[in-house]
C-alpha cells in the first residue's frame, strides 16, 4: 500500500475515468490527511505497472485541488466586496453622464472602455457556455454589461460553490454532466 500524507483537513474521493480509486482521505494525530491506496489489476498500464493516469491523479489530489478552489472562492468573495464598494461609491458620489462623457473625449479613456467590454463579451461568452437556460445565460450577459465585474464576481463565487470541488464543473457547468469529471 502507498500512503499519501498532505496538510489538509478535507475528505477526498479520487476517480480516475469511471474507475472509482477508493481513496478515502482522513486526518490523523498530527493534523495530516493521509490516504492508502491499493492499486488493483485494473489498474495497470502495462502488466506490473501503474498506469500514468492513475498516477497523474493521485498527483493531482496531492497537490490540493481543494485549497486552490478555496482560494478562487475568497477572490472572488474580495472582488465582489471590492466592486460592491466602489459601485456604491461611484453612484453615490459620482456624475456617472459628466464623467462618462469625459472619459469618452480621451483616447485612452475610449482604449479603457473598449478593453472592458471586451473584457466582459469573453465572460459573457464563459457564462453563455455554462448555462443550460438560454433565459439565464440572457440575464447573467445583461447583468455583466450593466454592472461590469460585480456579476463576474458574483457569477465566479456561485460557480464554485456550486461545483462541489470540482474544476471541470466549475469551468464546463452543465457539459461536465456527461463526461467523467475529477474531483479534487
Amino acid at each position: 500500500a502507498q500512503v499519501f500524507r498532505l496538510r489538509h483537513r478535507q475528505l477526498h474521493r479520487a476517480r480516475w475515468g469511471a474507475i472509482d480509486l477508493h481513496l478515502h482521505f482522513y486526518t490523523d494525530d498530527e493534523r495530516c490527511c493521509i490516504a492508502r491506496f491499493w492499486p488493483k489489476p485494473e489498474h495497470q498500464g502495462y502488466p506490473g505497472h501503474l498506469h500514468g493516469g492513475i498516477i497523474s491523479t493521485l498527483l493531482n489530489v496531492l497537490r490540493g485541488g481543494v485549497g486552490r478552489m478555496r482560494i478562487a472562492k475568497v477572490v472572488a468573495l474580495l472582488g465582489l466586496l471590492a466592486m460592491t464598494g466602489v459601485l456604491i461609491y461611484g453612484f453615490t458620489v459620482g456624475d456617472f453622464a459628466g464623467e462618462g462623457k469625459q472619459l469618452l473625449s480621451m483616447p485612452w479613456g475610449i482604449v479603457s472602455l473598449v478593453d472592458l467590454y471586451v473584457g466582459f463579451v469573453l465572460f459573457s461568452g464563459w457564462i453563455v457556455y455554462r448555462e443550460k437556460s438560454a433565459a439565464r445565460s440572457i440575464v447573467w450577459v445583461i447583468l455583466m454589461m450593466v454592472l461590469g465585474f460585480w456579476t463576474a464576481s458574483l457569477y465566479t463565487l456561485i460557480a464554485l460553490q456550486t461545483s462541489g470541488g470540482d474544476w471541470k464543473r466549475f469551468w464546463m457547468g452543465w457539459r461536465a454532466e456527461g463526461t467523467e469529471s475529477a474531483q479534487y
